[in-house]
């Protein structure tokens, strides 16, 4: 631990507008969750490319697929990029802006056709 404090944890700390929260029951640490706001491209790294590898694995198996995003996601690029195709958009329930993609397989996740 004391490593990961002094390594990984110390730039996490220096990222900007990195934030968190602390949970304690009865005065003991029960649970920490931190972050920050990601790039609006993301590096070319493994860490980076984990989203592709886990949307394309979820519909791997199947020969279409549908999501619904916010229309500011920095992640509709990966989406796009992958063969997704914006299909239209709406508001939710609660007044929150939405937009529907679909993809086809067109053999397989992330080949582009949709």
């Amino acid at each position: 631990m004391a490593a990961y404090a002094t390594t990984t944890l110390e730039g996490h700390l220096a990222q900007p507008g990195m934030s968190g929260l602390v949970a304690r029951v009865g005065g003991d640490l029960a649970g920490v969750v931190y972050g920050w706001p990601a790039p609006a491209r993301a590096p070319r790294d493994p860490f980076h490319g984990i989203g592709r590898v886990l949307l394309d694995r979820y519909v791997e198996s199947h020969p279409a697929a549908w999501l619904c995003t916010h229309p500011d996601a920095p992640a509709r690029a990966l989406y796009e990029s992958a063969g997704w195709r914006q299909r239209g958009a709406f508001t939710s329930p609660q007044g929150d802006p939405r937009v529907v993609y679909t993809w086809a397989s067109g053999g397989r996740p992330g080949s582009g056709v949709g």
